[in-house]
């Protein structure tokens, strides 16, 4: 469908990017970033459909065998100048994928997890996990720098917050960990 009409969306993206946090859009997420950037969508005169639609990496210059299934693209020409088009389709040159200059943010018009090349797309999940990495180490150091300060406070009763922060950060620590083992899979698969 037209991701024109979805508004909604967009507004939730558009949100999203101005937080920071990491973002990989695939697909429609992909279209939806397009707007939440600024640019505008079009519908192609002949969808994209399969699972041999070539597209080259700008950056690198590799072409990767993608699997794809829309009818609308991003206009080019409508996005700012801090979103850079990075991927391109080879059959029509039309979008295939954009990054953010300034943001940990980017994003395919295909699915690389449906792996047609079959590991072209790979490289992908590694970059998005080395985004959400440095985020969480950041935020880490900005956590650690904070309950430093508070248990230096005189007040005891701030220094039993700081404590009770420590805790509950290690407590989420060991969430996130216990729920990595799908990054720590994908790292294998290298």
């Amino acid at each position: 469908g037209d991701p024109a009409a979805l508004g909604y969306a967009v507004q939730a993206a558009s949100d999203l990017v101005k937080t920071g946090i990491p973002i990989f859009g695939i697909c429609l997420g992909h279209q939806i970033l397009g707007q939440a950037f600024g640019g505008k969508t079009f519908k192609l005169k002949f969808g994209h459909r399969g699972g041999n639609q070539p597209v080259k990496d700008l950056e690198t210059g590799r072409v990767e065998i993608t699997s794809q299934n829309h009818g609308f693209a991003v206009d080019p020409q409508s996005l700012p100048a801090d979103v850079s088009v990075n991927r391109i389709n080879l059959n029509d040159q039309t979008v295939e994928g954009m990054r953010h200059k300034s943001r940990p943010i980017f994003c395919v018009q295909y699915h690389p997890e449906a792996s047609p090349g079959p590991h072209d797309s790979t490289p992908l999940f590694a970059e998005f996990r080395d985004l959400v990495e440095k985020r969480i180490a950041n935020e880490n150091e900005i956590w650690e720098r904070l309950i430093e300060s508070l248990l230096k406070d005189p007040d005891p009763s701030t220094r039993e917050l700081a404590r009770t922060l420590a805790e509950a950060r290690a407590q989420a620590f060991e969430t996130v960990k216990s729920g990595g083992i799908e990054l720590d899979l994908a790292r294998e698969r290298e």
